[in-house]
């Protein structure tokens, strides 16, 4: 696991200057733990596809899917979660 000295001013000079659309900051991150391979560029992709609630494979808006699970004697627990539309993957907050 490498770290550059100024990975942290990287991500914040990212965000703040170079692009303020979150999909476009996550394809940059992307691309800097690809060729850097600093970790911390990929949980700061993780992190706002989180956020945005955004596929960290392709970047479509994750939708909400919930129901509900029986848990016996007529008790039933509402479960939720994401899942990408569009490549039909759930949320595992992972970049590929």
């Amino acid at each position: 696991m490498n770290s550059l000295e100024y990975a942290d001013c990287i991500i914040t000079a990212l965000g703040e200057s170079f692009c303020k659309e979150p999909k476009m900051q996550v394809r940059a991150l992307s691309e800097l733990t690809v060729y850097t391979g600093d970790e911390s560029f990929r949980r700061r992709a993780q992190d706002l596809c989180e956020r945005y609630e955004l596929c960290p494979t392709c970047l479509n808006q994750l939708k909400l899917v919930q129901w509900r699970e029986d848990r016996g004697d007529g008790m039933f627990e509402l479960m939720s979660e994401y899942q990408c539309p569009h490549c039909e993957r759930q949320n595992n907050n992972t970049i590929e």
